[in-house]
Formats: structure tokens, C-alpha cells, sequence
């Protein structure tokens, strides 16, 4: 099963949030061009992935 989740962040924390979802073992993901986007398996809930969406623009909405 898969979850979405959907973070709004500032375009300055980009880089810095997206090291931090990758240091949790996401693999990046390109399939959106408003988002940054990583996959991520749960490690305690089993058979649970976590799509992960960075927003920076929120204009662009």
C-alpha cells in the first residue's frame, strides 16, 4: 500500500530536506515537474511505502 505525503518547504530548505529524506534511504523519484519527489519503503510498517512530494512553489498549485 502506498501513502502520499505532500510537504511545503522553502525553496532555501530544499537542498537541506532533501538530504535528510535520502539519509532515511528514499530513492529519488522523477515523475513531476512542480515537485521533488522520493520513494520510501516504512521500515516498521511492512508493505507500507511512503511517496514523498516537496513543494517549493506554491503558486505554481
Amino acid at each position: 500500500m502506498r501513502q502520499h505525503l505532500l510537504y511545503v518547504v522553502a525553496p532555501s530548505r530544499l537542498e537541506g530536506t532533501s538530504g535528510a529524506i535520502k539519509r532515511l534511504g528514499a530513492v529519488a523519484v522523477e515523475d513531476n515537474a512542480i515537485t521533488t519527489t522520493f520513494e520510501l519503503d516504512h521500515k516498521l510498517l511492512k508493505g507500507i511505502s511512503l511517496r514523498i512530494y516537496l513543494l517549493t512553489d506554491i503558486d505554481g498549485v
